[in-house]
């Protein structure tokens, strides 16, 4: 989805917790990632330490940190990377 700032705003990325481990996720996030922008930015959980960390490899850093977002009660982290 893009922004009005030109960058795309990933905003949901799901794989089958079955299918997980498989690099499903990773050709999808590449997928986007070839889209023309100038940019990317996406929220995660701050539990999510391995999504984290593959948002991580592709170039995506936090740029920011939201305390109790969500309903449950959980932080948010904003991340994002320039083409």
């Amino acid at each position: 989805m893009p922004t009005r700032q030109g960058k795309i705003y990933v905003n949901s990325l799901f794989v089958h917790p079955r299918m997980r481990g498989l690099g499903i996720g990773s050709q999808l996030l590449e997928t986007v990632l070839a889209l023309p922008a100038i940019g990317f930015i996406l929220d995660v959980k701050a539990n999510k330490g391995r999504l984290i960390d593959m948002y991580r490899r592709r170039g995506f850093k936090i740029t920011r940190n939201e305390m109790d977002y969500y309903l449950d009660g959980s932080d948010r982290v904003i991340m994002e990377r320039r083409p």
